[in-house]
């Protein structure tokens, strides 16, 4: 009897488980083109030649049609540095004729519109002339310079610290889990691969962000994959079936394959720092394609999320942290009848020290409670503590979080317990289609 009780208590603890700056003060060529659609029958080609920026005046901005078209392609390339950018904003002005269709001065005509184009990332253009046969007519210096490489990873990186931040996160996980315990002989190894794309939507007005993130679980569990003749079959049926008790009296053995799917849905204020808090629904479904893999129910229940992220970095003060917690508990509301129902909570907490904008060192474990497990509360709840660090890194463009910590149970069952856990994740991160 008391390995048949081994198997189903281990199969249940296993499976819980802009531009660039003119900064030379010139610009060798812009070409730009437009055209008014309330002034079609004229369109303009306007080139800048090495004009001295410091020499023209701001145009004014008011009073700009509400509709208008603008077609052409532009380029500039920085005098300095020889770097290229495809893209800038600029107030243009429509040139006038005077009776003999003969050019008049720019200066006099009213502003019509304004080209923008995407910005292809490069640093920010202090400011631009729009020139008609060799004239200036205006310079926009409204442009700040765009951000550096390590500004925007900086930026991201904060982004990122909020679990119900804007950032789309595509992670993948793996944690490999010792097993210990008076009922087993040696360690035993759990290992579980999970894939986690962090899908971040903008509602409310911007105000807050409504968050999916399904949780996907390739799993090895160190059981027979037979084990699972036993759940659902009485103590004394498995002794008088010769095969089933010796299913029982050797559960181990090792299968491999996808466990229960995970569905968490939250929402909460965005924001980037200081307190946030949020709240949502969870879900768990019994995918897992063999018995020990899952649990073999539906599950649902409440979420939560309470965290302080601070805005500073480096230094030993509260605004150099990042503490909070993400519960999640869950009940077995259908399924399979044989399985035993449950009622048990996962609280992912984390306390990190910002060491720099994109470096953090902490801890980011898992605590598990299975309120179904006999014994005591220290018992049932599995908490670990642990030290490891984040950082980012860039592929070509794109950023990517990554992240190692070991773990240490300082609590669990004395017959079967999780005595070490190692983790590691890496988290491309894609923009979001939705901002």
């Amino acid at each position: 009897m008391k390995n048949y009780n081994l198997a189903i208590i281990l199969c249940t603890t296993l499976s819980l488980g802009i531009l660039v700056p003119a900064t030379g003060k010139e610009i060798d060529r812009l070409a730009f083109e437009h055209r008014s659609q309330e002034q079609a029958r004229h369109q303009a080609s306007f080139k800048l030649e090495t004009v001295d920026l410091a020499d023209a005046q701001p145009i004014a901005v008011a009073n700009l049609p509400t509709s208008f078209e603008v077609t052409g392609t532009t380029w500039y390339r920085a005098s300095e540095d020889g770097r290229r950018a495809t893209s800038f904003v600029a107030f243009v002005e429509e040139p006038t004729y005077d009776a003999g269709s003969n050019l008049t001065s720019p200066s006099s005509s009213t502003p019509i519109g304004v080209g923008q184009f995407v910005s292809d990332g490069l640093s920010g253009l202090a400011g631009i002339g729009i020139g008609v046969e060799g004239s200036v007519v205006g310079v926009i210096s409204q442009a700040e310079p765009a951000p550096s490489d390590e500004e925007s990873l900086a930026a991201l990186a904060q982004q990122t610290n909020n679990p119900i931040g804007a950032a789309w996160l595509l992670i993948t996980q793996n944690d490999t889990t010792l097993i210990g315990g008076d009922a087993i002989d040696g360690v035993k190894t759990l290992n579980v691969t999970k894939f986690m794309p962090v899908l971040s939507f903008p509602v409310l007005d911007d105000k807050w962000n409504l968050v999916v993130r399904p949780v996907f679980q390739y799993t090895s569990v160190p059981i027979d994959k037979d084990v699972g003749k036993l759940f659902g079959v009485s103590p004394n049926n498995i002794v008088a079936d010769p095969e089933l008790a010796d299913i029982a009296g050797s559960p181990f053995g090792r299968t491999t394959g996808l466990g229960d799917t995970v569905l968490l849905t939250i929402a909460g204020p965005a924001s980037d720092d200081g307190w946030i808090f949020a709240g949502g629904l969870s879900q768990i479904f019994p995918t897992a394609t063999q018995d020990v893999l899952g649990q073999g129910k539906y599950q649902v229940g409440p979420a939560a999320l309470v965290v302080r992220l601070g805005n500073d970095y480096g230094k030993f003060n509260l605004e150099s942290f990042n503490i909070g917690a993400l519960p999640q508990h869950w009940w077995s509301v259908a399924g399979d009848s044989d399985r035993a129902s449950t009622s048990q909570t996962d609280i992912q907490y984390f306390i990190n020290w910002k060491a720099t904008p994109t470096q953090l060192i902490g801890m980011t474990p898992n605590i598990s409670i299975d309120w179904k497990a006999d014994g005591d509360f220290f018992d049932k709840a599995a908490i670990p503590v642990g030290i490891g660090t984040i950082g980012m890194f860039k592929i070509g463009r794109l950023p990517v979080r990554w992240g190692v910590e070991a773990q240490y149970y300082l609590t669990g069952g004395d017959d079967i317990r999780r005595e070490a856990n190692f983790r590691f994740f890496i988290a491309p991160i894609i923009p979001n289609l939705f901002k």
